[in-house]
C-alpha cells in the first residue's frame, strides 16, 4: 500500500493526542547490509546509546551509589532496531510506524500524580491467537470516521495477481485508490 505520508503523519499526531504512548515514531526504513552506511545513517541515535552504555559501565566499575539515568537511550534504541531492513527489499520503499502504548499501572499513575501530570487514556490492547499463544496488538486509527490516506495498492507476486487486482478494483471502485501489480515475478 502506498499512503499519503503527510496525511498519515497528521493521523498519527491525532492518535498521540488521544492516548498515552511511551514511544512513537514514523521513519523510513534503511535498506543496507553495509555496516559503515548503517552507522552513518543511525549515527545520532548510536551516539546517544553509546553514551548511556559508557555511563552504565562506568557506574558498574565504580563504587558510586547513584545509578545513572540512561532512559534517554530507549527511544534511540527503538528507532535503530525498527528501521533496518535487508537491501533485497529496497523496492518496497517502506516506512515504519512504531507505537508503544504506555501501561497505566499503579506506579505510572503514582509518578504522574507526584509530578502533577495528567495522563491520557491507555490505548486498548487486543489479542489474537497464533500457535496457541495470545499475541497482543493495538489498532491505530480504529475510529469508523477515519479514512486512511491510501493512494495506491500494489498487488504482490502471485500466480493470480491480475485476478486479485481486478477484484480489488471492483471492491474499491468508489475510491480514488489506484490498483497496480508488482513487477516482481512470481516464483512458485
Amino acid at each position: 500500500m502506498v499512503f499519503n505520508r503527510q496525511k498519515l503523519k497528521e493521523l498519527l499526531k491525532v492518535e498521540a493526542k488521544k492516548f498515552e504512548y511511551r514511544v512513537g515514531h514514523f521513519s523510513d526504513c534503511i535498506y543496507s547490509d553495509d555496516e559503515k552506511e548503517l552507522k552513518e545513517k543511525l549515527s545520532d541515535d548510536l551516539a546517544i546509546i553509546a553514551k548511556g552504555i559508557k555511563q552504565l559501565l562506568h557506574y558498574t566499575n565504580s563504587n558510586k551509589k547513584a545509578k545513572p539515568n540512561i532512559s534517554g537511550g530507549f527511544l534511540p534504541f527503538v528507532r535503530c532496531i525498527s528501521r533496518y531492513k535487508h537491501y533485497g527489499f529496497s523496492e518496497e520503499n517502506e516506512v515504519r510506524i512504531v507505537a508503544l502504548p504506555t501501561v497505566l499501572d499503579q506506579e505510572m499513575i503514582r509518578l504522574a500524580s507526584q509530578n502533577g501530570d495528567t495522563l491520557k487514556p491507555e490505548k486498548q490492547r487486543k489479542f489474537r491467537n497464533k500457535n496457541d499463544q495470545h499475541i497482543p496488538y493495538i489498532e491505530l486509527f480504529s475510529s469508523n470516521d477515519i479514512d486512511l490516506p491510501i493512494e495506491q495498492i500494489i498487488v504482490g507476486p502471485h500466480k493470480e495477481k491480475e485476478a486479485r487486482a481486478a477484484a480489488l478494483r471492483v471492491m474499491l471502485s468508489k475510491t480514488n485508490i489506484e490498483i497496480t501489480c508488482s513487477d516482481i515475478p512470481y516464483v512458485g
